[in-house]
């Protein structure tokens, strides 16, 4: 993908970033990237800071901290032990960590226009019933997202919140000038 993104003309003033879930996935994906660096010697500047542009860079979730690029690839390196299944561990290594759910937002983050997934399982994989991490759940909900847009933010809205909980003044008054436009929120 991030070859593909580089040579395409339409796309490749887009600067980009990879996220992984751990670092033995990064090692492999840099390393793919430098064969690809070596065959299609057009894309080299790409992965060279100027001052108009910031290089093509490969992390891993717990080191991705402070960059931002206007495309992140984000891969997700977890899923099913046996090809076409429909169960999975739900160890996903960082995310079952304390603090976890910080290190998972700072890295859906960093995209300023674009977040590309790459992930061998879905939203329904993930069961809730089988871990306690608030990262999971997050993942879980984010996949969610991608998988069926906005109307899985209200699902999951209605279903865990209710109506007329607020974390603060703020959020209580935004609320209420929106329903006065006739909007419903939750």
């Amino acid at each position: 993908e991030v070859v593909r993104r580089l040579t395409d003309p339409k796309l490749n003033d887009q600067s980009l970033g990879v996220v992984t879930f751990n670092t033995d996935q990064q090692r492999t994906i840099e390393d793919l990237l430098d064969e690809a660096r070596r065959n299609r010697p057009e894309i080299e500047p790409y992965f060279q800071a100027t001052d108009d542009y910031d290089p093509v860079f490969v992390k891993n979730l717990e080191s991705v901290q402070g960059d931002e690029r206007d495309v992140i690839i984000f891969s997700l390196s977890y899923g099913p032990t046996e090809p076409g299944g429909r169960t999975m561990s739900m160890n996903f290594g960082p995310l079952n960590k304390s603090g976890g759910e910080r290190r998972f937002n700072v890295a859906i983050t960093r995209a300023t226009t674009e977040v590309v997934l790459f992930s061998s399982f879905d939203s329904h994989m993930i069961d809730l019933s089988r871990t306690s991490a608030t990262a999971v759940e997050h993942l879980k909900h984010y996949l969610e997202f991608a998988e069926r847009g906005p109307i899985a933010l209200a699902q999951q809205s209605a279903a865990n919140y209710g109506v007329d909980q607020f974390d603060s003044d703020f959020e209580q008054a935004v609320a209420w000038a929106l329903r006065d436009k006739g909007w419903k929120v939750q």
